[in-house]
């Protein structure tokens, strides 16, 4: 406590210089990396993310030759402040060998400052069953500014509103690429929330065969313990009445981003292939509305095309025996504060994911993705038990 009273005391929050790495540098060549920040085009790009996908995936597997890859790394962005620091432990503790670390530390004063928090906070925190593979300082970071946007305030008129605009997660993934390439399986963590009582066994294994014997899903994610979102779906209370109590799974037709648990080949395909696609216009908005309304019905698409999956294949799918708890809810408040400016971004950025990838983005009703909505239910498949005879994880 003293050495992190003593750190913080003497170094304020402030930023830090760009030092952008985008994908990984033996990896094939992006050849739409001209397409970046050209807001102008509009055309499908579909198609050729997939070719992109097939190539790289080989790619994947020649590189990782006879190598093992680890089972779970786990993601986060972390401010540089002491308010993030408890519940990262916590959560390293509880995850103890279930997966290794690689953290990112944004809102630093430079890169010096990260290294000392790196070195002096974060890193004492790995235990002997896990490793802190990568700890260092969140790219973009300076970027952090306000956004002013026009927003409707009568019949006829309009106004603007400024508002705090922060750096998408989307667009920072890429530092995690070197690291993730190591795992078989990724989980990206907001540093708001806690895996206090998150049994990680069973979540993987749940993973890995509560769709058996098809393949388990591309992405899943937990339930959220204090019901705090939008989709009532991911909200623990919302199954625990209405004979839903003994469901362990779900497939779904959207996994929030806000703790997903990702296959590493397909989450290393997607940062490197699509995101930097809809990067500048992230950016420029602080905002990311369309990535988790894009990536599972991309998932569809690598599970055949890639994969080479039966149409059965669920890509996305809800654990809703397992929960993770969300703590900070200021950022919901502030963005209900200002919802309609909030939208209007959203929805900036929602076009653009619209232009290039128009059969993947999700636009129909908030109730489509929904396996409880009566007028979807169809389209998903509950899980209430998990087959006994299902024990490895498919590659």
């Amino acid at each position: 406590i003293i050495i992190i009273a003593l750190l913080f005391g003497c170094c304020g929050i402030g930023t830090i210089a760009d030092n952008t790495i985008y994908g990984h540098p033996t990896l094939p060549p992006n050849p739409y990396a001209d397409l970046i920040g050209d807001q102008s085009i509009n055309l499908s790009q579909e198609k050729e993310v997939i070719r992109q996908a097939m190539e790289d995936y080989k790619f994947f597997v020649n590189r990782d030759g006879a190598n093992k890859r680890g089972s779970l790394l786990c993601c986060t962005f972390v401010k540089a402040s002491l308010s993030p620091f408890p519940v990262l432990y916590s959560n390293i503790v509880t995850a103890n060998d279930k997966c290794d670390w690689a953290i990112a530390v944004y809102d630093a004063d430079n890169e010096f400052h990260v290294q000392k928090i790196c070195e002096t906070i974060i890193k004492p925190m790995a235990l002997k069953s896990s490793s802190i593979v990568y700890c260092g300082q969140s790219e973009l970071s300076y970027m952090n500014r306000t956004t002013t946007v026009r927003v409707k305030i009568g019949p006829h008129t309009y106004g603007s509103v400024t508002l705090n605009s922060t750096l998408p997660k989307s667009v920072q993934y890429s530092q995690f690429l070197p690291h993730v390439r190591h795992y078989e399986r990724v989980f990206l963590l907001d540093e708001d929330l806690s895996v206090a009582g998150l049994n990680f066994t069973s979540l993987l294994h749940i993973w890995t065969c509560a769709f058996s014997p098809l393949p388990p899903p591309i992405l899943v994610q937990p339930l959220i313990a204090e019901s705090t979102q939008l989709f009532d779906y991911v909200n623990k209370n919302s199954w625990q009445y209405g004979g839903r109590q003994d469901i362990v799974a779900s497939s779904v037709g959207l996994v929030e981003q806000q703790a997903p648990l990702i296959e590493a080949r397909f989450f290393e395909w997607f940062v490197r292939r699509v995101l930097p696609l809809t990067r500048s216009v992230a950016l420029k908005m602080g905002v990311d509305q369309g990535l988790d309304k894009t990536w599972c019905s991309a998932a569809k698409v690598y599970g055949k095309r890639v994969l080479n999956h039966s149409r059965e294949f669920a890509p996305c799918a809800l654990i809703t025996a397992e929960a993770v708890h969300h703590l900070n809810t200021q950022s919901m408040r502030e963005k209900r504060a200002n919802l309609q400016a909030f939208k209007e971004k959203a929805k900036v950025v929602l076009s653009r994911y619209k232009d290039l990838f128009p059969n993947w983005v999700l636009t129909e009703s908030r109730y489509y993705p929904d396996p409880m909505s009566l007028d979807y239910a169809h389209r998903y498949r509950t899980v209430s038990a998990v087959p006994s005879d299902c024990r490895s994880h498919p590659r």
